[in-house]
């Protein structure tokens, strides 16, 4: 709905203010709880795997580099540095390898909401109810707002963002600051200044930006618009609702406050996060899925494949990259994602050297597949993946629902097993099995400080971790900021 359907009564944005300031942990469902213990594993395994990627930790590196103030630890790093940086710093590490939480037709609330709780919570000291509080507040107004300011299918097209997740930042980072209804109102109009451009279009053309969705900026920028008004700023506090709404300057062509509202204090938002098995774009999952299927249920040689194809809809050919320079353009490849799992190839690395996966690449052809157009509900990217053998087999499996879709969850081993594949390379096996406890096994919810303790990797950890030699190679080991 556009203009002609704007809000009336009460606005939205001081419903949905009053709403998240009224939080309490104690009345969360068991469920929502459990959901949020995930997402902070998920989102530590993906920021400490996100240490190890050159071109993030480039950004990350300049940021921590202009100043440190003993506050907060970053997950994998040395040193305490300024909330907002270790917030920025946080969420870019969390988006590096594409790996983090989602939600269909949102993005990835995770980095910039768990970077911002982990950064204030530390120097807020907060305990694990704390935590939990301003992680689900967090949530909350990330989805919300972006489903509600999120464009139709034709202006997406021309136009979509990740506009709306300076709104998680910043209401995380009220929520450990203790700001009311009417303070977290006006947090939300001071951090509609600081939202990302709304449009990610051009960060997807090759090479792909280092900074991709650049949730270290919302971050950052929710930490300052809350402690700004925590300080005793002051703006108005209607900042989503009306002609002017901020659906507005995200240059949406509509706004949705029922969705915005819907299901409030019943149905709540961290419930409708999605964690990725692979490494790659969401919209790549099924066709990895549907290849996985094959391999585990007819183990193919390699050495006995002709070649591969891929259909979908037409959305499929974005990913169609046949020589991708980075690790962040591999993560929008097809062709290099189906070529390393076939090869047994980790999805979190890339060795644009390696010419064998180039060549098995080169044999994977996309097609569009008109009856798999994706709907306007943003319900998935159904594909079909068949794998022609030299004998003129052919194998096939289609997928029309990715693996950890909330309809297809992911098991707690496999979430398990994602997270110490990427915590234990930086914090050791037994570091990365004490944090995966603490956050997901332990009674209560951490808080801040023992979460710090363990996601700190031990100076030995840092100075002996291989560095490749490779010129161009994405390097996946620990650093030193600075």
């Amino acid at each position: 709905m556009g203009a002609e359907h704007a809000d009336t009564g009460e606005g939205v944005t001081m419903r949905l203010a009053a709403h998240l300031a009224a939080l309490d942990p104690s009345h969360f469902p068991d469920d929502v709880v459990a959901t949020a213990r995930v997402c902070l594993l998920d989102s530590l395994g993906c920021m400490l795997g996100g240490t190890r990627v050159a071109e993030v930790t480039l950004a990350v590196r300049l940021v921590l580099g202009w100043g440190e103030t003993p506050e907060a630890v970053v997950p994998g790093l040395t040193g305490r540095y300024p909330a907002p940086l270790a917030a920025y710093a946080a969420a870019q590490l969390a988006n590096a390898l594409d790996y983090d939480d989602t939600v269909l037709g949102v993005g990835h609330p995770g980095a910039a909401v768990i970077g911002t709780a982990l950064a204030i919570g530390q120097a807020r000291r907060a305990n694990g109810s704390d935590l939990l509080r301003a992680v689900v507040a967090g949530y909350e107004a990330a989805v919300r707002i972006g489903q509600a300011t999120a464009s139709s299918r034709e202006r997406a097209r021309a136009v979509r963002g990740h506009t709306w997740a300076v709104f998680g930042a910043t209401a995380a980072a009220a929520s450990l600051l203790g700001l009311d209804a009417d303070q977290m109102a006006e947090a939300f109009g001071l951090a509609a200044q600081h939202a990302l451009v709304p449009t990610v279009g051009k960060w997807y053309e090759r090479p792909i930006s280092p900074l991709k969705n650049n949730y270290g900026w919302a971050a950052a920028g929710g930490i300052l618009a809350a402690t700004l008004v925590a300080e005793g700023a002051r703006t108005h506090r209607g900042v989503l609702d009306g002609e002017t709404g901020f659906w507005v300057m995200a240059s949406s062509d509509r706004w949705q406050p029922d969705v915005a509202l819907a299901g409030l204090g019943t149905d709540f938002a961290i419930r409708h996060v999605e964690f990725k098995p692979f490494a790659a774009c969401r919209y790549m999952q099924t066709s990895l899925d549907a290849l996985e299927q094959i391999l585990a249920r007819d183990r193919p040689e390699v050495t006995a494949l002709r070649d591969v194809v891929v259909r979908a809809a037409a959305q499929v050919h974005v990913f169609a990259d046949y020589a991708p320079r980075t690790l962040l353009d591999a993560q929008f490849s097809l062709p290099f994602s189906v070529a390393a799992l076939l090869l047994g190839r980790p999805l979190t690395r890339f060795d644009p050297g390696d010419a064998e996966l180039a060549a098995l690449a080169s044999r994977v052809r996309i097609e569009t597949d008109p009856g798999a157009e994706r709907q306007a509900s943003f319900a998935g990217l159904p594909a079909t993946v068949e794998l022609r053998l030299v004998d003129d087999t052919v194998l096939t499996a289609r997928v029309d629902v990715p693996p950890g879709d909330p309809s297809r969850p992911l098991d707690a081993d496999d979430l398990r097993q994602k997270f110490l594949d990427l915590a234990t390379p930086v914090l050791g096996p037994d570091g990365a099995r004490d944090l995966h406890d603490l956050t997901c096994v332990a009674p209560g919810f951490p808080s801040a400080a023992d979460l710090a303790r363990r996601f700190t990797p031990s100076a030995t950890l840092v100075e002996t971790a291989a560095v490749s030699a490779s010129t161009g190679y994405s390097q996946t080991r620990p650093f030193r900021p600075g």
